[in-house]
C-alpha cells in the first residue's frame, strides 16, 4: 500500500510540474488563455497529492506505532 501511495503521489505531482511548465511558457508568450482551465485542474492535481500525503502519513505513523524498534 504506501509504495502505491508514494507511486500516485509522484505521479500526480509531475503532472502538476508538466502543466505548471506549459503554463510558465503560455506566460512567456503572452497567451494566458489557457491558464484559467489550467488553475482549476492544478488545484485538483494538489487535492489529489494531499489525498495520497495523508494515506503515507497514516500508514507511516501505523508502521511505526506496530514496529517500535525496527
Amino acid at each position: 500500500m504506501l509504495t502505491s501511495y508514494l507511486t500516485k503521489g509522484c505521479e500526480t505531482l509531475s503532472q502538476l510540474i508538466a502543466i505548471t511548465k506549459e503554463d510558465l511558457e503560455a506566460v512567456k508568450t503572452a497567451k494566458h488563455d489557457g491558464l484559467f482551465v489550467n488553475a482549476k485542474r492544478k488545484e485538483e492535481l494538489l487535492q489529489t497529492f494531499y489525498a495520497y500525503k495523508n494515506h503515507v502519513d497514516t500508514t507511516m505513523s501505523s508502521l511505526i506505532a506496530n514496529h517500535p524498534n525496527e
